[in-house]
């Protein structure tokens, strides 16, 4: 396996504990193609790096992804383009097949394709941000192109395969740095540990919030109450003298809608009110 390392002008506007990345494959059959290249985005000593990772035989697909697995193992959360469907479950049953123990759990991760309501491919998407690609080739000639590189080991092909996952995964950046919000309301902090809102399950009077990075799961339950069709976090008597600036600030769920920024505000705010369960 080789891997090249860049360092970006882009800044990485994401909060730490955060990595951006992008694969290429043979095909889109888990059962029958391999991951031949990954592109990953993080930040380092202050320093945007990007990181280039491919394979010159197929039987070396098991070098990539336990690289891919020392890249989360540090970072912890991904943000992707597209991941839920098929970037996080293709490397998934890959890491099966390979015998590799290690799941990677998209719950800690943020979809850019999914969370920002998108439709289309990245490249339609990335007209909006300003950002012009130099890639000029489709994710079906890469794999064309990589079987041709397979034979014949040539430099000129690799070098656009690794420009076409480049771009790709650039692209995911400036998308994400200008919707950084959706990546930081996700991640807490708990005792200089950060983690992740996994997953928010409201009922009739209390707040189930999980939380989960790479090596744990925790949960809390927060108290909350209704008024007027709001859901509120439940703060005893004091409530009543809040103004509505403030109120504002403890909405957990109005008009279908749930307030993760509040959330996190909320639990990063009274964190040692509260007790965390292991779950």
């Amino acid at each position: 396996m080789k891997i090249i390392q860049h360092k970006l002008n882009e800044h990485f506007n994401l909060p730490n504990g955060t990595f951006i990345f992008d694969i290429e494959t043979t095909g889109l059959s888990h059962k029958y193609s391999k991951v031949v290249m990954i592109s990953y985005i993080y930040p380092e000593d202050g320093v945007t790096i990007l990181e280039q990772d491919y394979i010159e035989s197929l039987n070396s697909e098991k070098n990539i992804l336990y690289r891919f697995i020392e890249i989360v193992q540090k970072f912890n959360f991904a943000v992707h383009y597209n991941g839920y469907s098929f970037v996080i479950p293709f490397l998934n049953k890959r890491l099966e097949m390979n015998k590799i123990n290690f799941q990677y759990n998209k719950k800690i991760s943020i979809d850019l394709y999914r969370n920002l309501k998108l439709s289309g491919t990245l490249k339609k998407n990335e007209f909006d941000t300003g950002f012009t690609r130099e890639d000029s080739i489709s994710g079906a000639e890469f794999v064309e192109l990589y079987k041709k590189f397979l034979n014949n080991k040539s430099q000129k092909i690799m070098d656009k395969l690794l420009l076409h996952n480049r771009d790709d995964v650039i692209s995911s950046l400036i998308l994400a740095n200008k919707n950084s919000n959706i990546v930081s309301e996700k991640i807490i902090n708990l005792e200089n540990e950060l983690y992740f809102i996994s997953d928010i399950i409201l009922s009739t009077i209390n707040l189930r919030v999980i939380l989960e990075n790479i090596n744990n799961k925790l949960y809390v339950d927060l108290k909350v109450i209704r008024l007027s069709g709001v859901v509120f976090f439940d703060i005893g008597k004091d409530f009543d003298k809040l103004n509505n600036k403030d109120r504002s600030s403890l909405v957990v769920k109005y008009n279908e809608k749930i307030f993760i920024e509040n959330v996190n505000n909320y639990i990063s705010k009274f964190k040692n009110s509260f007790q965390f369960h292991k779950y």
